[in-house]
């Protein structure tokens, strides 16, 4: 399986030119997997249910978009939008971990989650370190799920990116919001993800002591600010970066390893999530050339960051 580059639009599109539409689709495993799953999928989703519980949520209603289809042949970027409990997805998550050779779990619904690349006035991309039960310790920017909602527009998407800023970094958003791409993760959370880019008027500096006072610490441990640079970040996705990555908590790497820094990650190489890794793709493809970014993601497989790079259509044969 690969990392999925279902759309690399090179430019930022402003969200009033971006169409969301819902099917009224609700979205289920079909009869063939569960058949042949069933009591695994009875007993992830019990699991689900009581970390939900835990949480404050209703396990058996909470409801996130599925991506039904998706439409860029008329040059504009269409989004057709149907629903599935969280309870389906999990189990199917959970199926893809035991099970990845089983192509029939790659043609379920697919998930749709999003990641806001955050972008300083200094031209810093911002990423925090994970904490909690799915993928820890692992560099991403501030990503979410889509919660379903009947009233779906293009203010919810830039709505939900803001909230998702503002709880896990602290800051009060300032900037605009714009769609840059749209990726496929079949090793890590099985999803597909809308990639968008914040510009806030906000330095590191500012964005730090927002985050240490206000920001989601039982989401970030900490965070690190990476150079806005192809440079910085191709070297970051090849798991070699080295530099200062947070100066007010003095976290520095060297060749891809935390020199100086807190307990839990000195001496310890960093780790990504191969769709945050598909989200700087469609960063870098906001100023690389076809050519320099496959050759980018090249090096990126041949460094076991990534499985394998595919540009295709979206799974399921959607256009």
């Amino acid at each position: 399986m690969a990392l999925f580059l279902f759309d690399l639009p090179r430019k930022e599109i402003q969200l009033h030119n971006v169409q969301f539409s819902l099917t009224n689709r609700t979205q289920i495993l079909d009869d063939a997997v569960r058949a042949s799953y069933g009591r695994d999928i009875e007993r992830f989703q019990t699991e689900y249910a009581v970390l939900a519980r835990q949480k404050g949520f209703d396990p058996d209603h909470n409801p996130i978009f599925t991506l039904d289809s998706f439409d860029k042949s008329n040059g504009t970027r269409d989004f057709s939008l149907g629903r599935v409990e969280f309870r389906d997805y999990h189990a199917l998550k959970k199926l893809m971990y035991q099970h990845p050779s089983d192509e029939r779990l790659l043609q379920q619904f697919v998930t749709l989650s999003m990641i806001v690349h955050l972008e300083t006035a200094d031209h810093h991309l911002v990423l925090g370190h994970r904490g909690g039960e799915h993928l820890p310790n692992r560099y991403l920017p501030p990503a979410g799920f889509h919660e379903y909602d009947s009233q779906v527009s293009p203010e919810y998407f830039k709505k939900k990116c803001i909230e998702e800023i503002t709880e896990e970094v602290g800051i009060p958003f300032d900037g605009e919001i714009s769609y840059i791409g749209l990726t496929g993760d079949t090793r890590d959370s099985f999803l597909d993800v809308c990639v968008f880019l914040g510009k806030t008027k906000k330095t590191i500096e500012d964005v730090e002591a927002s985050f240490q006072a206000s920001g989601a610490k039982d989401e970030h441990s900490h965070l690190i600010y990476l150079p806005a640079s192809s440079e910085a970040i191709c070297s970051f996705l090849r798991g070699d970066y080295s530099g200062v990555v947070n100066p007010f908590q003095n976290i520095v790497f060297e060749n891809g390893s935390c020199a100086q820094g807190p307990k839990e990650i000195k001496a310890k190489k960093y780790e990504q999530i191969e769709n945050g890794i598909g989200s700087f793709a469609a960063y870098l493809a906001l100023t690389m050339d076809s050519q320099q970014l496959q050759k980018t993601l090249e090096l990126v497989v041949a460094t076991g960051n990534l499985s394998g790079v595919v540009e295709k259509q979206l799974r399921r044969g959607i256009s």
